[in-house]
């Protein structure tokens, strides 16, 4: 098992996290730009002291400045897969794989033949005697992954390992990339920008805003019940900070939500985007409890579906058919009105 659970300073940015993972579980960490994902990976693979806290794996302190421990990178019990893999250049594949083995102290004999097995494991046989320079992308981070795994490390991190791809490329090496976590029976944290990564191979998400972790849970969990916007956008739905009395939710803009569920207090309210209507006049006859005016901003258009942005007191993004798109006249700058029913609002505790 890891446990983290500690502070560091880097530059303008203050990380503090708590958290286990345990063995056999891949999570993946998302968080915006500047959030501290790096540093995180960094501090765990002991390139970046902490300040305070503690750091241990399967219940060994790597990690503790109250207790003057610190364990140099190469003594932990990890293997790291960079973004761009970063090969050794001027050695040939095999070599790059057998360097962990040979950092160890595994005679060169040994660690070629070692290095061999996990070539042919991930397919590149051929490749052996090749410099990095003939690989292509995916070729790349199959032979950095080995590298890392060759070593049987407790501890795996994954710094972005498919960022770097194009999209056919990407699809076929998240493909090889569980296939080959299948078999592994330590730790996983792998570090994204792309909810797909981490929906398709995580187990659990952490969500790392501003240096503190803000959720954590399963896919499933996160998508369900996001506790910042940042989540809401990842997920593609709308959520609303309030607080509820009565069955109305009310934001710090004073804009309301009126709800099906009883609640209390500060509260967040989902609204997926299939679930509002766009009205081009109030109907006055009908007496939806969620009405709201808005004026379009953008809208993308996903093949038969649309995802259009709207503007005013409650901003929303509503997806709709393409058809109702065109048969309203729906265009950038048009006043509109929004409609939701309260039976499709979910509500939960802040």
């Amino acid at each position: 098992m890891l446990t983290a659970n500690f502070t560091a300073e880097r530059g303008s940015l203050t990380l503090q996290v708590a958290f286990e993972i345990g063995a056999g579980e891949l999570v993946a960490v998302l968080g915006p730009n500047g959030a501290g994902k790096s540093t995180l990976l960094n501090c765990l693979a002991g390139l970046v002291p902490i300040s305070s806290g503690t750091i241990a794996i399967d219940g060994i302190e790597v990690d503790c400045p109250e207790r003057a421990i610190l364990t140099p990178p190469e003594k932990r019990p990890i293997g790291v897969v960079f973004q761009n893999g970063l090969l050794f250049e001027h050695m040939t594949v095999i070599e790059n794989v057998a360097f962990g083995l040979r950092a160890h102290g595994t005679k060169r004999s040994a660690a070629r033949l070692e290095a061999r097995k996990w070539i042919a494991k991930f397919g590149l046989d051929q490749y052996a005697d090749e410099l990095p320079r003939v690989l292509s992308g995916g070729q790349a981070q199959r032979v950095a992954l080995a590298r890392a795994l060759i070593t049987n490390p407790r501890l795996l991190l994954l710094d972005e390992p498919l960022a770097s791809l194009d999209a056919g490329t990407r699809n076929d090496v998240r493909m090889e990339l569980s296939k080959q976590l299948a078999s592994f029976p330590g730790m996983r944290i792998m570090v994204t920008h792309d909810p797909i990564d981490a929906h398709s191979l995580a187990d659990r998400i952490i969500i790392l805003e501003h240096g503190i972790i803000t959720q954590i849970g399963t896919p499933q969990e996160i998508t369900a019940r996001p506790k910042t916007r940042y989540v809401a956008e990842l997920a593609g739905i709308n959520m609303y900070s309030g607080t509820i009395l009565n069955n109305v939710l009310t934001t710090p803009t004073g804009a309301t939500i009126v709800t099906a569920t009883d609640g209390h207090g500060p509260s967040h309210a989902v609204i997926r985007p299939q679930s509002i209507s766009i009205h081009r006049n109030l109907d006055r006859t009908s007496s939806p409890r969620n009405v709201w005016p808005g004026v379009i901003t953008h809208i993308d258009n996903l093949g038969d579906r649309s995802r259009v942005s709207i503007s005013g007191p409650l901003p929303q993004t509503v997806e709709v058919t393409s058809t109702s798109v065109a048969t309203l006249g729906l265009a950038p700058g048009e006043d509109i009105w929004t409609s939701v029913k309260a039976t499709d609002i979910e509500t939960y505790p802040a």
